[in-house]
């Protein structure tokens, strides 16, 4: 067992006050909605506000006092999922990969087959550990079955949440949505949506700050509070008087009336700063209070030695959260080491230990994660991305860290590196139905190769391949009108390849039989882009350009298939 660092008491104590403070009218709304979804009517509930004003505390205490309630069956049961940077967490779906693993955990197992149902192995492979993604290169043949097989998975998660809510009222809690991926943000709003009559309350956290809100997020916020599904909480910042109740909470005593006023003064009320401000002026620091939060948290940083500080460098570079193998195979220290210097840093209130999905230390908050990240020269920055990346290809399964490889090699400024990730990303994210993220990897990975010597371009890689994947998936996620240019930009580019790269040149528009193929199904999926952004007339026109070039022998699956988009297309505008 690894040794407990000795620490200062008084700064130990420093952490979050174990005295919930205030927030009484905001619980009251949550309770407000609880009781309302326990009767049958489902209710959402958005909680928004700056980054340390204590969204994560209040909802924190709202399930933990449901759970107090007992666990009868008609008590609600609560599930937890969080979402995560995209550098910091590879999988499309994060909060609901936590949130089926929470209800297998919680639920008696016979319970837990029934509430699953049809829908257990089919969202086990989407949601939680796809298969390895088909190799790269590889037209997709059926784009319209691949767009139906979206809506099928959510039906799958709406048909899993039916069910459990029959069983008991649910608490589906998803925190930290400024860092949603795309998928998640469609499937909460599905969610949301369809779920009228059921007994389960969607609570949701999110940063408001404008540095932290992207425009996918604050559409998805938007989207939902239009159609009234949602009511939204702002958490304000404390008043003087919770403050004063913060820091005896903190001090298990009524702290002296000047040291409140310094405290709210500096902190403006807000909880995480305030925390921070009194382990300031409990550490003693020589001279005045630093005046700006990083200058706090960095005073803080200074307390722990420094292999502790190496330690949290590779953390806050690392991601969010990280185990002790991952830092210990990028920091090249020994596990012992990390060991102790996470418990140190555990012990100093800068690091919390996580125990669920998957034992792994985080950041007591994400500002201190970011501070210690602006520490870091811009050198030092490059080789901790690239002694991660190095980890995580090193670890037990790369394949399913392919996407934060892909951002660690790039951010090393390594794109010969990141551009083979960023591609499998793509493709993992596919298989998982995730259009929108297997899109944003493709525009990476296309972005990467575009940025690699000629000379030192991995054995393999195709533009022309890695657009026929990228227009696929930018069709599935919604915007048609992008495919068509992606697909088009394919096309001139398949026109002036050389013979002797595989594909033939065009010549007064004839194409070579030895492309004829290749292109014909390009112009298949170009059809079906036309088709959904709307341009009938493009669309015929595109059918029988591709009708010309896929040789009728021998008879193949693709020209079958485009037989029958003909006809069908002859059928919709009345050409019986």
């Amino acid at each position: 067992m690894s040794p407990r660092v000795p620490i200062i008491a008084a700064v130990a104590a420093v952490d979050a006050s174990p005295v919930f403070v205030g927030r009484d009218a905001e619980l009251a709304i949550l309770d407000r909605n609880l009781a309302r979804a326990a009767a049958g009517r489902s209710s959402a509930v958005l909680v928004g506000g700056e980054a340390g004003v204590g969204k994560t505390r209040l909802v924190s205490e709202f399930a933990s006092r449901v759970r107090d309630r007992g666990d009868e069956r008609d008590h609600a049961l609560i599930l937890e999922g969080r979402c995560f940077p995209a550098h910091g967490h590879p999988l499309p779906y994060a909060p609901f990969a936590d949130l089926f693993r929470e209800l297998t955990r919680q639920v008696p197992p016979a319970d837990a087959d029934a509430i699953l149902g049809p829908a257990s192995h089919e969202l086990g492979l989407i949601v939680l550990d796809a298969d390895r993604p088909r190799a790269p290169g590889a037209l997709a043949e059926d784009l319209e079955t691949r767009a139906a097989s979206r809506v099928r998975t959510f039906e799958l998660v709406l048909g899993v949440a039916e069910r459990l809510q029959r069983w008991r009222p649910v608490v589906i809690l998803v925190e930290d949505l400024h860092w949603a991926d795309q998928a998640s943000l469609d499937l909460l709003g599905f969610l949301a949506r369809t779920m009228r009559q059921a007994r389960v309350l969607l609570l949701l956290t999110v940063t408001t700050d404008e540095a932290r809100m992207d425009g996918r997020v604050a559409a998805a916020i938007g989207d939902l509070e239009r159609t009234g599904l949602v009511e939204r909480i702002e958490l304000p910042r404390f008043s003087r008087a919770e403050v004063a109740a913060q820091i005896a909470g903190i001090l298990h005593a009524r702290p002296d009336g000047d040291l409140v006023d310094r405290v709210m003064a500096r902190s403006d009320g807000n909880a995480f700063f305030a925390e921070e401000l009194l382990a300031a002026e409990l550490r003693g620091d020589a001279g005045p209070v630093p005046p700006l939060l990083d200058d706090l948290l960095r005073s803080r940083l200074s307390t722990v030695s420094e292999t502790t500080r190496a330690v949290l460098r590779v953390a806050a570079v690392a991601g969010i959260e990280v185990d002790d193998d991952l830092v210990a195979a990028a920091s090249g220290l020994p596990s012992a080491t990390v060991a102790v210097a996470l418990h140190e840093a555990a012990a100093r209130g800068l690091l919390v230990r996580r125990d669920h999905p998957l034992e792994a230390y985080a950041f007591r908050h994400g500002l201190l994660q970011q501070a210690v990240e602006r520490e870091l020269l811009p050198g030092e920055r490059r080789q901790l991305h690239a002694a991660c990346a190095r980890a995580l290809v090193g670890s037990l399964h790369p394949e399913r860290q392919a996407a934060a490889i892909a951002r660690h090699w790039s951010l090393a400024d390594r794109p010969e590196r990141a551009f083979p990730a960023a591609v499998v990303a793509g493709l993992d994210a596919e298989a998982r139905l995730a259009f929108s993220d297997a899109r944003q990897y493709d525009e990476m990975a296309l972005s990467l190769l575009a940025a690699i010597p000629a000379e030192a371009v991995p054995p393999g890689a195709d533009e022309l391949d890695l657009l026929a994947h990228a227009a696929d998936v930018t069709a599935l996620s919604g915007d048609p009108a992008a495919a068509v240019a992606l697909v088009r930009r394919a096309l001139v580019l398949l026109r002036t390849r050389d013979a002797d790269r595989g594909r033939a040149t065009f010549v007064d528009r004839e194409w070579p039989a030895s492309a004829a193929t290749f292109a014909g199904t390009f112009l298949d999926h170009l059809r079906w882009y036309l088709w959904q952004a709307g341009d009938y007339d493009a669309a015929e026109q595109v059918l029988e350009e591709a009708y010309r070039l896929l040789p009728a022998e021998p008879p193949t699956i693709a020209r079958a298939r485009l037989l029958g988009h003909i006809a069908g297309l002859h059928l919709q505008r009345g050409r019986l």
